[in-house]
């Protein structure tokens, strides 16, 4: 479908392992783009880095935006994602930029340290990229959930947890939409969002046979085969392939774990 109008454009900013690509390909339907979003990672003004002194936010923001204004005039693309794009900086990345919205989506902390896991654990080096968390790579010769359990507490896993909670609040803002992760995996929630990121992004209401249309294609059971569909060649664990199971934790971590994470996730 190509809209006759040229769509806004949406960054969707989350941290890791919460459905980002997931949720850039709803956008990517509803606006008419052809293909996935472009991904935006890593950029030099590191955000999520509050280790740096004396550099001043809203230059961070504006290099921020220039970079990705230029991502976009390369590619033509108007859906884009991002884990550098904290919460608290949102308002005055959407305040630079008039023509952006920003989407977040919000997934149990629990849920995403194991998923995030075993995407270094299996699926990087299945397509030839090193793990980029030191105590997986440290201790491979432990079973999954040994690496779970034993990563509990650790430097890492605190940063992880810092990281998630920069991106788990709220922002009252009229250009920024926040999804729950679980939510989003029952039909009827998915369809509400789906209406939702619409009506943000579109002048015109698209009909309810199209948002039906764009539900059903975007179901997570289809769109990560659709999205995955090479991953028996890889041999992918099938502990990644999960990812998309909300309660994944539950047969991973302890329970004193799991209730431990809870408290720090409040």
């Amino acid at each position: 479908m190509i809209f006759p109008y040229p769509p806004c454009k949406v960054l969707i900013s989350t941290t890791q392992r919460c459905g980002s690509t997931w949720i850039a390909s709803i956008c990517c339907k509803v606006v008419g783009q052809v293909g996935m979003a472009e991904y935006v990672s890593g950029l030099s003004q590191n955000l999520l880095d509050f280790t740096q002194f004396g550099i001043d936010e809203e230059q961070r923001i504006a290099d921020f935006s220039s970079s990705l204004l230029s991502l976009s005039k390369s590619t033509g693309s108007h859906v884009f994602k991002t884990h550098d794009l904290p919460l608290q900086f949102v308002p005055l990345f959407l305040d630079r930029n008039p023509d952006f919205f920003v989407v977040n989506v919000v997934r149990d902390f629990r849920d995403v340290l194991v998923s995030r896991l075993m995407y270094n654990r299996y699926y990087l080096p299945a397509i030839g990229k090193p793990s980029e968390c030191a105590f997986v790579e440290a201790n491979s010769q432990l079973s999954d959930i040994d690496i779970v359990r034993q990563f509990f507490g650790t430097r890492e896993m605190i940063q992880w947890l810092i990281q998630w909670k920069m991106f788990s609040g709220l922002v009252h803002h009229k250009r920024y939409l926040r999804f729950d992760y679980e939510r989003l995996l029952t039909r009827p929630s998915l369809k509400c969002a789906v209406k939702s990121i619409s009506q943000l992004l579109l002048p015109d209401e698209l009909s309810d046979s199209r948002i039906d249309e764009i539900t059903s294609s975007s179901e997570f059971n289809k769109i990560d085969i659709n999205l995955h569909r090479d991953r028996e060649q890889l041999e992918v664990k099938t502990a990644f392939c999960r990812k998309g199971v909300a309660g994944d934790y539950l047969e991973m971590l302890t329970h004193r774990q799991s209730e431990a994470l809870k408290i720090l996730m409040q």
